[in-house]
């Protein structure tokens, strides 16, 4: 496996064989927010989903502008912290963490059901820091939620 970071590998994140510029995306996504994220809780995170080719993103229902597509300096990631509820690591992020992210998102599946924890970050660009629940896919509408 070709790492990124010291948890995180290009076949984790989906960049292997990619043009630099989705390696140094997502480079800095390990660096900035997963890596931070291991650290704080010492388990694993388990990514669900990162860089999308923008056939695979077309067929997974996700948004044409998606940070899943990792362009310019944007850059995705859905997860887990393995032994943690999602809804406990969304909360930490949003209200303790301090992490550089542009938006969190709590995505439930169809049935309503906490899915993953959607992180994504844009390297050019100040933080956001923006955080929202809602369903997985190309959806439309978002709750807002209070980040500190």
């Amino acid at each position: 496996m070709t790492s990124l970071t010291e948890h995180v590998s290009q076949e984790e994140m989906g960049v292997v064989g990619q043009e630099q510029r989705l390696i140094d995306n997502a480079t800095f996504l390990s660096q900035q927010l997963l890596e931070p994220i291991r650290q704080h809780f010492a388990r694993p995170v388990r990514l669900h989903c990162g860089y999308r080719n923008p056939e695979h993103n077309a067929a997974v229902g996700g948004k044409p502008n998606s940070y899943h597509l990792y362009q310019d300096g944007h850059a995705a990631v859905d997860i887990d912290v393995i032994g943690m509820s999602l809804s406990s690591l969304f909360e930490w992020i949003c209200s303790e963490s301090k992490l550089p992210f542009d938006e969190a998102i709590l995505e439930r599946n169809s049935a309503g059901v906490a899915a993953c924890v959607h992180l994504q970050i844009d390297r050019f660009n100040k933080p956001r820091r923006l955080g929202f629940t809602g369903s997985t896919g190309a959806s439309t509408h978002y709750t807002p939620v209070t980040v500190r």
